[in-house]
Order: C-alpha cells, then structure tokens, then sequence
C-alpha cells in the first residue's frame, strides 16, 4: 500500500508499507526497498542498520534502516513480515533529523 496524502500537519511526503508472505521472500522485498539508498547513522547517533522500538509495542524491536535516496533522507522498517517506509519529498523537503522525529512520534 502507498499513501501519499496526509492530513497530520508536518507529514512526510509519502509512506509505503508491504506485507510479505514469508522469510524466503523477504530479503527479495529488502533489496528492492534498498535499491538506490545509501545507508547512514540515523539521527541521534543510533545504529543503522539496527534495532529499534515502536512506541507503541516498546517491548518488541523492529529493524530499521535510514538512508538517503537521491539525497533525499528515507526510513525503512521490518517486523513480523512488514516493511514500512517513509520517504522526504519535494511536497515534503526535510532533514533526517524531522523525518526520524515524525516516525518516532506517530509509531
């Protein structure tokens, strides 16, 4: 699923989310979400690759990943077979820094 519209004031540009049928297929849906991006520290100097919690389940961890597609800052997360990704746009030009702390505050 793709969203591209909003209504939370100071939203990314667009999200994307995938459910994935099982572990064989999830690193095909991993490479394809990495196409293109390069791997970076998140914001706060915290590991990326690596783990991360959702506010809403802070007792299980979720992969995640920041990068830059393009040079426009991107987060990918897995867990439990769903990927989700939040991608800065030209609608929504932001900093690592804006695009970590609206994913941080809306998990």
């Amino acid at each position: 699923m793709t969203c591209t519209t909003n209504a939370d004031p100071g939203s990314p540009g667009s999200a994307v989310y995938a459910i994935i049928r099982g572990p064989a297929e999830l690193r095909t849906a991993l490479d394809k979400a990495f196409r293109g991006v390069a791997v970076v520290t998140c914001p706060g100097n915290i590991q990326s690759p690596g783990p991360w919690r959702r506010n809403a389940t802070l007792s299980r961890s979720a992969a995640l990943v920041c990068g830059l597609r393009n040079g426009v800052p991107t987060m990918t997360t897995e867990a439990d077979l769903l990927i989700s990704r939040v991608d800065a746009t030209a609608r929504w030009p932001t900093s690592a820094r804006k695009l970590y702390k609206w994913w941080s505050l809306h998990s």
